[in-house]
C-alpha cells in the first residue's frame, strides 16, 4: 500500500515539475526544449589483449612459484639473471644451475633423453644449442611467448626484427659481438704490436701463440671457423698455425693464465667476458678486435624456452622480463656483449668489439657457418695429433 502511495506521489512530482518547465519556457517566447537523461554507467577499465594475457599468466607464474634457469658461469652473470627478477616479481624464485656451456648441454641433452626435463629456459651459445641441442627437440617456439610491447615489437630491436638463429624461431639471439678478438698482457705488448692474421705466421711469433682449443664448442671453435671462412685465410691459414706452434689451451682459465704469466704473448679465442671480468679486477689484460679480425658473433647471447619445462608461465614472465632494456643492459654488460635492444647503450665495450651500422659482419655461429664446423674440426685434429 505505501508502496502505491509513493509510487503516485512521484508521478505527481514529476508532472508539476514538467508544468514548471514548460511555464518557464513559454514565458520566456518559445515551446521547450526537449532533454534526454541517461544514467552515469559504472564500468571497469578495459584491458587491451596483451594486458589481459599477461594477468593471466602472470598469476599462473606466481602459483607455479619458480622458474630453473641453466646458464654460463659466474657470480656476476648468476646475480644479474637472478637477484633483479626475483625482486622485480616477488613470489616467483630462480633456481639457477651455472655450469659451462659444453657442460649444460649435456647435462639437458640427458634429461631430454631420460624424458626428465628440469630446466625452464637456457641460456648459451648456437654451436651447443643448434648442433647438440636442436635435433633432440630441445627447444619451444619463443615467439608465441613475446607479451609485453615493449619485448614484442621489433622496431625495439635493432634492424627493425627479432633475430633467431634457426627457422623454427625458438633461439632468440638478445646479443652480438664483433668476435675473433684476441688477448695480450698489456705489460708485455701493445695492441698496435698485434699484427694482422698472416703477420701471425711470420717465425717471430713461432712458439709465442695460444688458443682456446676449437675441438669443443665454444669460443674457440668460433674463430677457427672464422678463420675457415674468411677468403684470404681458410684451411692454409689453420695449417699455417700449426707450422706456428700453436698449442691449444683446454680452457679458458689455462689460456688467460698463460698470457698474465708470459707463457704465450697472443691468445686466441677467449671470450671477452673472461678477459673483462680480469681486468676489472686489475689483471693487466685485454681483448680487442684488431682491423680485419672480426666476424659477428652472438657469442653466448641466446636464449632458448626448452621444451616440455616444468614452469611454463614462469617462464613466459621471465623472459619477457629478460628481454625487457633493464634486464638487457644488466646481463650484456655482464657477458660483454652488445645487446640487439635499439635503446641499451654498448658504451661499455671496446668500440672494435661493436657492429658498426652499415657495415657487413660475416656471420661463424649460423647453421651456414656450424655446417662447415664438422670439416674444421676434422682438420684440426689431423693436424694437432
Amino acid at each position: 500500500m505505501q508502496n502505491r502511495v509513493f509510487r503516485g506521489f512521484r508521478k505527481v512530482l514529476f508532472l508539476v515539475a514538467g508544468l514548471v518547465l514548460v511555464s518557464v519556457a513559454m514565458a520566456r517566447g518559445g515551446a521547450p526544449t526537449p532533454r534526454t537523461f541517461t544514467l552515469a554507467a559504472t564500468s571497469t577499465p578495459t584491458l587491451n589483449p596483451w594486458q589481459s594475457k599477461w594477468e593471466t599468466v602472470l598469476k599462473a607464474a606466481r602459483q607455479e612459484g619458480r622458474v630453473v634457469v641453466y646458464a654460463g658461469p659466474g657470480d656476476d652473470r648468476r646475480r644479474a639473471l637472478t637477484e633483479a627478477f626475483e625482486k622485480a616479481y616477488p613470489g616467483i624464485k630462480v633456481e639457477y644451475l651455472g655450469l659451462n656451456f659444453g657442460d649444460l648441454a649435456a647435462r639437458l641433452a640427458s634429461e631430454l633423453r631420460a624424458g626428465a626435463v628440469q630446466a625452464d629456459l637456457f641460456f648459451g651459445g648456437t654451436g651447443s644449442m643448434y648442433n647438440l641441442l636442436r635435433p633432440l627437440h630441445a627447444w619451444d617456439s619463443l615467439e608465441p611467448y613475446l607479451v609485453r610491447p615493449e619485448v614484442a615489437d621489433p622496431r625495439n630491436w635493432r634492424d627493425g626484427m627479432h633475430s633467431f638463429t634457426d627457422p623454427e624461431r625458438a633461439m632468440y639471439e638478445y646479443s652480438t659481438i664483433i668476435s675473433g678478438g684476441v688477448t695480450i698482457n698489456t705489460n708485455r705488448m701493445s695492441m698496435k704490436n698485434v699484427p694482422d692474421h698472416m703477420g701471425l705466421l711470420n717465425p717471430r711469433w713461432k712458439g709465442r701463440l695460444a688458443s682456446i682449443s676449437p675441438l669443443f664448442p665454444g669460443s674457440g671453435q668460433g674463430s677457427f671457423t672464422g678463420f675457415w671462412l674468411k677468403p684470404k685465410l681458410g684451411p692454409e691459414f689453420i695449417r699455417g698455425l700449426r707450422e706456428q706452434q700453436l698449442v691449444f689451451a683446454s680452457d679458458y682459465a689455462q689460456g688467460v693464465d698463460w698470457i698474465l704469466h708470459g707463457v704465450y704473448d697472443i691468445l686466441l679465442g677467449a671470450p671477452s667476458d673472461i678477459t673483462a671480468e680480469l681486468a676489472r679486477q686489475g689483471a693487466p689484460v685485454h681483448y680487442f678486435v684488431p682491423e680485419g679480425y672480426g666476424s659477428a658473433s652472438v657469442g653466448g647471447g641466446v636464449v632458448a624456452r626448452v621444451k616440455g619445462g616444468p614452469q611454463p608461465n614462469a617462464a613466459t614472465v621471465y623472459i619477457n622480463w629478460f628481454l625487457g632494456p633493464e634486464a638487457q643492459d644488466r646481463i650484456n654488460k655482464v657477458i660483454v656483449q652488445a645487446s640487439r635492444r635499439a635503446d641499451v647503450s654498448a658504451s661499455y665495450l671496446d668500440a672494435s668489439a661493436v657492429p658498426q651500422p652499415g657495415r657487413i659482419y660475416g656471420r661463424i655461429d649460423d647453421p651456414k657457418a656450424l655446417s662447415i664446423r664438422p670439416d674444421m674440426v676434422k682438420l684440426v685434429k689431423s693436424l694437432w695429433r
